[in-house]
């Protein structure tokens, strides 16, 4: 699937991959690679990879614009027993935002990730299904171009106004 967003110049167009490829090079990051792994469809464990190819996690990774045009994330993980929830995904998700607004230029609206299990000291993973829900605040490029869009509607409502 593939976010697109019209702008004056034309049309943007980003990949899933590309924010796959985010999410991967963050869980390889020092703080995850062996307290939080990467999980697709009903919680199946991917393997990590330098670049991440796979199609089926592609394909589950959702990447959406909200009513403001603002990136919407969502994506799985599991969890190594005895680790903060909070205080991974926290971190995670931070880092994950600041790339794509690196990337990109946007700050994305929200970041879910899908808590799909804990895998316990046996390497068995016990299955949860908990949402772990992170909110970011718009960004400036964002408001400047919803304002810019606003005042040139507002501009073509004074002008039929002015014809009639």
């Amino acid at each position: 699937m593939t976010m697109m967003k019209a702008t004056d110049t034309g049309l943007i167009t980003v990949s899933n991959s590309v924010f796959a490829e985010i999410i991967n090079e963050v869980m390889q990051t020092n703080e995850f690679p062996s307290k939080m792994w990467l999980t697709m469809h009903q919680g199946r464990l991917i393997r990590m990879a330098r670049y991440l190819s796979d199609p089926d996690y592609i394909r589950d990774l959702s990447v959406r614009l909200n009513d403001q045009g603002r990136i919407c994330l969502t994506f799985g993980v599991i969890v190594r027993f005895g680790e903060s929830i909070r205080k991974l995904t926290r971190l995670a998700a931070d880092e994950i935002s600041r790339r794509i607004n690196e990337q990109t230029g946007m700050t994305p609206a929200e970041i879910t990730i899908n808590i799909d299990g804990v895998r316990t000291r046996s390497k068995k993973t016990a299955r949860r299904s908990t949402k772990v829900v992170y909110r970011y605040a718009e960004d400036e490029w964002t408001r400047d171009v919803r304002q810019n869009v606003k005042h040139d509607d507002q501009d073509g409502q004074k002008n039929q106004k002015d014809e009639h």
